[in-house]
Protein backbone atom coordinates (compact mmCIF):
# COMPACT_ATOMS: atom_id res chain seq x y z
CA UNK A 1 0.00 0.00 0.00
CA UNK A 2 1.39 3.35 -0.73
CA UNK A 3 1.86 5.33 2.12
CA UNK A 4 0.82 8.71 0.62
CA UNK A 5 -3.05 7.06 1.15
CA UNK A 6 -2.49 6.14 4.20
CA UNK A 7 -3.04 9.51 4.98
CA UNK A 8 -6.46 11.06 5.94
CA UNK A 9 -8.20 13.17 3.51
CA UNK A 10 -8.39 16.14 6.33
CA UNK A 11 -6.59 16.15 9.84
CA UNK A 12 -7.22 18.91 12.34
CA UNK A 13 -5.59 20.15 15.79
CA UNK A 14 -5.91 23.19 18.16
CA UNK A 15 -4.02 25.12 20.58
CA UNK A 16 -5.03 27.92 23.49
CA UNK A 17 -2.16 30.20 24.08
CA UNK A 18 -2.70 34.04 25.75
CA UNK A 19 -1.51 37.32 23.87
CA UNK A 20 1.96 37.44 25.89
CA UNK A 21 5.78 37.14 24.53
CA UNK A 22 6.25 34.10 26.62
CA UNK A 23 3.25 32.09 24.41
CA UNK A 24 5.16 32.39 21.36
CA UNK A 25 7.39 29.43 22.06
CA UNK A 26 3.96 27.12 23.74
CA UNK A 27 2.67 28.23 19.96
CA UNK A 28 5.65 27.35 18.02
CA UNK A 29 6.28 23.80 19.64
CA UNK A 30 2.79 22.81 19.63
CA UNK A 31 3.03 23.77 15.38
CA UNK A 32 6.40 21.80 15.38
CA UNK A 33 5.20 18.70 17.37
CA UNK A 34 1.71 18.70 15.90
CA UNK A 35 3.65 19.30 12.19
CA UNK A 36 5.67 16.47 12.86
CA UNK A 37 3.00 14.37 14.20
CA UNK A 38 0.84 14.65 11.06
CA UNK A 39 3.89 14.55 8.80
CA UNK A 40 4.54 17.63 7.30
CA UNK A 41 7.51 18.18 5.88
CA UNK A 42 10.25 20.28 7.70
CA UNK A 43 10.33 22.78 5.26
CA UNK A 44 6.63 23.34 5.63
CA UNK A 45 6.50 23.45 9.10
CA UNK A 46 9.05 26.06 9.11
CA UNK A 47 7.05 28.25 6.77
CA UNK A 48 4.09 28.30 8.88
CA UNK A 49 5.79 28.85 12.14
CA UNK A 50 7.54 32.22 10.36
CA UNK A 51 3.59 33.11 9.58
CA UNK A 52 2.52 32.06 13.27
CA UNK A 53 4.77 34.08 14.83
CA UNK A 54 4.68 37.20 13.10
CA UNK A 55 0.81 36.74 13.64
CA UNK A 56 1.05 36.03 17.21
CA UNK A 57 3.35 39.42 17.61
CA UNK A 58 1.22 41.21 15.63
CA UNK A 59 -1.74 40.42 17.65
CA UNK A 60 0.55 41.08 21.23
CA UNK A 61 1.75 44.38 20.22
CA UNK A 62 -1.60 45.80 18.14
CA UNK A 63 -4.26 44.36 19.22
CA UNK A 64 -5.12 46.38 22.18
CA UNK A 65 -6.47 45.37 25.53
CA UNK A 66 -8.96 42.65 24.71
CA UNK A 67 -6.43 40.88 22.53
CA UNK A 68 -4.46 40.58 26.07
CA UNK A 69 -8.12 39.69 28.23
CA UNK A 70 -9.36 36.59 26.01
CA UNK A 71 -7.34 33.41 25.04
CA UNK A 72 -5.80 33.11 21.38
CA UNK A 73 -6.87 29.67 19.50
CA UNK A 74 -5.02 28.30 17.36
CA UNK A 75 -6.32 25.84 14.62
CA UNK A 76 -4.22 23.38 12.26
CA UNK A 77 -5.95 21.81 9.26
CA UNK A 78 -4.22 19.45 7.21
CA UNK A 79 -5.47 17.72 3.87
CA UNK A 80 -3.39 15.53 1.35
CA UNK A 81 -5.64 14.95 -2.19
CA UNK A 82 -3.62 12.62 -4.18
CA UNK A 83 0.27 13.95 -4.42
CA UNK A 84 -0.82 17.37 -3.04
CA UNK A 85 -0.06 17.94 0.64
CA UNK A 86 -1.76 21.03 2.25
CA UNK A 87 -1.53 22.43 5.56
CA UNK A 88 -3.19 25.66 7.64
CA UNK A 89 -3.13 27.44 10.78
CA UNK A 90 -5.98 29.73 11.66
CA UNK A 91 -5.38 32.41 14.53
CA UNK A 92 -8.22 33.57 16.30
CA UNK A 93 -7.62 36.74 18.54
CA UNK A 94 -10.52 38.89 20.25
CA UNK A 95 -8.12 42.10 19.23
CA UNK A 96 -8.74 45.08 17.11
CA UNK A 97 -10.74 44.27 13.51
CA UNK A 98 -7.67 44.28 11.49
CA UNK A 99 -7.45 43.24 7.79
CA UNK A 100 -4.07 42.25 6.48
CA UNK A 101 -4.99 41.66 3.19
CA UNK A 102 -6.17 45.39 2.54
CA UNK A 103 -3.12 46.43 3.22
CA UNK A 104 -0.70 47.37 0.37
CA UNK A 105 2.37 46.16 0.22
CA UNK A 106 5.63 48.80 0.87
CA UNK A 107 7.61 49.21 -2.74
CA UNK A 108 11.09 48.11 -1.22
CA UNK A 109 13.49 50.66 -1.07
CA UNK A 110 16.20 51.62 -3.41
CA UNK A 111 18.76 51.69 -0.88
CA UNK A 112 18.97 51.28 3.11
CA UNK A 113 18.72 54.94 3.81
CA UNK A 114 15.55 54.76 1.93
CA UNK A 115 14.38 51.96 3.93
CA UNK A 116 11.70 52.89 7.07
CA UNK A 117 12.10 50.43 10.23
CA UNK A 118 8.79 48.18 10.52
CA UNK A 119 5.83 46.97 7.91
CA UNK A 120 7.93 43.69 6.84
CA UNK A 121 5.87 41.30 8.58
CA UNK A 122 3.30 41.06 6.17
CA UNK A 123 5.55 41.24 3.22
CA UNK A 124 7.24 37.99 5.14
CA UNK A 125 3.91 36.59 5.42
CA UNK A 126 3.05 37.15 2.24
CA UNK A 127 6.58 35.34 1.50
CA UNK A 128 5.86 32.71 3.43
CA UNK A 129 2.17 31.69 3.09
CA UNK A 130 0.74 30.17 -0.29
CA UNK A 131 -2.26 31.97 0.76
CA UNK A 132 -3.76 34.52 3.04
CA UNK A 133 -6.97 34.62 4.23
CA UNK A 134 -8.89 36.94 6.55
CA UNK A 135 -12.41 36.98 8.32
CA UNK A 136 -13.99 38.93 11.02
CA UNK A 137 -16.88 36.91 12.78
CA UNK A 138 -18.52 37.11 16.67
CA UNK A 139 -15.82 39.87 17.35
CA UNK A 140 -13.18 37.52 16.87
CA UNK A 141 -10.33 38.10 14.15
CA UNK A 142 -9.75 34.54 11.88
CA UNK A 143 -6.17 34.64 10.07
CA UNK A 144 -5.53 32.13 8.39
CA UNK A 145 -2.02 30.89 6.35
CA UNK A 146 -1.91 28.15 4.24
CA UNK A 147 1.15 25.99 2.79
CA UNK A 148 1.14 23.69 -0.33
CA UNK A 149 3.41 20.89 -1.31
CA UNK A 150 3.63 18.47 -3.79
CA UNK A 151 4.40 15.00 -1.55
CA UNK A 152 7.10 12.50 -3.04
CA UNK A 153 6.16 9.56 -5.09
CA UNK A 154 6.78 6.75 -2.80
CA UNK A 155 7.22 3.29 -4.40
CA UNK A 156 7.19 1.00 -0.93
CA UNK A 157 4.75 -1.36 -0.14
CA UNK A 158 3.96 -2.03 3.27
Amino acid sequence: MNTSAQRCPSLHSECVIRAVIDDLRIASAWLAATGSDHGLPVEQIMRLDQCLDEALANVIAHGGPAAHEHEVRLVFVTRSEGCRGEASVTVIDSGFAFDPLSVRQKPRPANLYDAEPGGLGLTMMRAFADALEYGRHSDRNHLTFKVCWDEPASGKQD
